[in-house]
């Protein structure tokens, strides 16, 4: 009986680091984001639409992403990212920028930006909390803070800090709150990377990088702007889910945005879908 229990044991443990690569993973399925597909209805007379291509390397390392428009006419967008000898990514180029990562005791300290002269100039530095969470961005004018719950990876507010007034102290310009559903971020299973590598935000459009990867997915965003010293409401992002197992394929969207002046609130939808390629499962990778 105890050999019998040992061999499953083994069987379980080699199941773990062969086919999960991260022991926090369902042992059955371990997907990577092939592409995500935006369709969002702003109002009757415009769509905004765009997917987002990853590509792996032999390790299945994030090699590069392409971010084209679904209908438009729109050149693609590009990035690529290299890796050091240890698998962590160290590099990344796109149309915008080019970008190092520096490292200090296996953490990204800092994020070095290539100038006009050929040299690299500091472009981010981050702070880390005891319990190695992002809790500061800082750039030379600006910064974004993270605040988490408890042991929690998930922040649960993001905070904007920008000059409000010229020469005065950075102040709150947007806040964001969020609620997340308990089911497995997609970009966590990127191995080695902690940073976001490049993202468009949710109906803005506009590219989101170096920021820290929640565990979880949000199913509501609440966003606040600052208006002479007080945040009102600005925006309401709530997200309807459908999952696989653990990972999101669909979400349905539906944004609020107000006007602190008029009662009008302007509504957008959409419908955001996620496709996989998976390892340890014999059915199709795509779902």
């Amino acid at each position: 009986m105890k050999k019998i229990t040992i061999v499953c044991l083994l069987a379980i443990a080699s199941c773990v680091i062969s086919s999960c690569h991260k022991p926090d993973y369902p042992c059955k399925k371990y997907c990577q984001i092939k592409s995500i597909e935006d369709i969002y209805q702003p109002n009757p007379f415009t769509t905004t639409d765009r997917v987002t291509r990853y590509a792996y390397n032999r390790q299945r390392l994030l090699d590069s992403l392409t971010v084209r428009s679904i209908t438009g006419t729109q050149m693609p967008l590009n990035v690529r990212i290299s890796y050091n000898s240890q698998g962590k990514p160290v590099g990344l180029v796109w149309p915008g920028g080019t970008y190092k990562l520096i490292y200090q005791s296996g953490r990204v300290t800092r994020v070095d930006q290539l100038g006009t002269n050929g040299q690299y100039q500091l472009l981010y530095t981050f702070l880390y909390d005891t319990q190695g969470r992002i809790i500061e961005r800082k750039d030379a004018s600006s910064a974004l803070r993270f605040e988490y719950d408890g042991t929690s990876k998930n922040f649960k507010r993001r905070l904007d800090m920008q000059h409000i007034r010229p020469g005065e102290p950075l102040e709150i310009f947007m806040a964001y709150e969020y609620t997340y559903d308990h089911k497995v971020n997609p970009m966590q299973t990127w191995p080695n990377t902690a940073l976001l590598p490049f993202y468009f935000d949710i109906v803005a459009g506009a590219g989101r990088q170096f920021e820290p990867i929640p565990e979880n997915n949000w199913v509501r965003q609440n966003v606040t702007a600052n208006f002479r010293g007080a945040q009102l409401p600005f925006r309401e992002y709530l997200y309807t889910y459908q999952y696989d197992d653990v990972y999101p394929i669909k979400y349905d969207l539906l944004l609020l945005t107000r006007n602190p002046f008029i009662s009008i609130v302007d509504t957008t939808r959409g419908t955001t879908r996620f496709f996989y390629d998976c390892e340890g499962e014999n059915s199709s990778s795509k779902f």
